[in-house]
């Protein structure tokens, strides 16, 4: 692939304690390449997500981005250069309205709002902020509830307004943290079709369980098992391949 190396992890290792959650994991991610992450209950993916975004910091090893050593960046200097997540239980201002959530991550990362001094949630006010805002929920038919308190949402909807606000903060790479999770088949089928539609042209890593739909949004598929990488590359090979049906393939989704 001639695309630019975006994010790369050399060595990486977590420990907990005697348990080894990411066991030496290199890892390239080219732009725009939408990359799936699987493996059983334990295997590591989440951690090595966390040490990505910088919730974690490695035990061992090193995260470049764009070949910058980004390993001691704290998560909002991550943010700022364009790496966002998602986390697998949603997490919203559950007390604030669905339009003041996405305003919220619009109005943080743009240049006009540089002090996130006392005066930030007023500035919440501006209409242009509040006309983007109105807009992303638009896109995903949740204008009507724009003005509703998130707590009072369905969690399918809650789903929704997190991913646009990853996508509001116009992100170089968005890690998904099992997106699908607690949602049911209709809320997993527009959530696919979600991401689908607004990262056409992002890079994404995904962490998710449910492999028959994450196949379609990814073309690139990698598998963990006890914290280390044991499969990559296209995924109907990595499918396939013997050691991942010996070593994976008996856990059911």
């Amino acid at each position: 692939m001639n695309s630019e190396v975006l994010i790369e992890t050399q060595q990486l290792t977590k420990n907990f304690g005697g348990l080894v959650a990411v066991d030496d994991v290199n890892y390239r991610v080219h732009e725009g390449e939408k990359c799936g992450i699987v493996g059983p209950n334990g295997a590591g993916k989440t951690t090595l997500i966390n040490l990505i975004s910088g919730y974690l910091k490695p035990s061992k090893g090193r995260v470049l981005y764009r070949g910058r050593d980004i390993t001691k960046l704290k998560p909002f200097k991550r943010v700022e250069l364009g790496i966002v997540r998602t986390f697998q239980l949603a997490s919203l201002f559950l007390n604030m309205s669905a339009l003041e959530n996405v305003a919220i991550a619009i109005a943080r990362f743009s240049n006009k709002y540089e002090n996130m001094g006392k005066r930030f949630f007023s500035q919440l006010l501006d209409p242009e902020i509040h006309e983007k805002a109105y807009k992303f929920l638009e896109m995903v038919k949740l204008d009507c509830v724009a003005d509703c308190p998130v707590a009072s949402l369905p969690y399918g909807n809650r789903r929704k307004i997190e991913i646009l606000m990853a996508f509001a903060q116009n992100p170089k790479i968005i890690l998904f943290d099992e997106p699908f999770a607690g949602l049911s088949d209709p809320e997993i089928n527009e959530i696919t079709e979600l991401i689908g539609k607004i990262c056409q042209d992002r890079t994404i890593i995904m962490v998710e369980h449910k492999i028959t739909k994450l196949q379609e949004i990814v073309n690139r598929l990698s598998v963990m098992y006890e914290g280390k990488l044991i499969a990559d590359g296209k995924p109907k090979e990595v499918m396939e391949d013997p050691k991942v049906q010996e070593l994976y393939w008996r856990y059911k989704e």
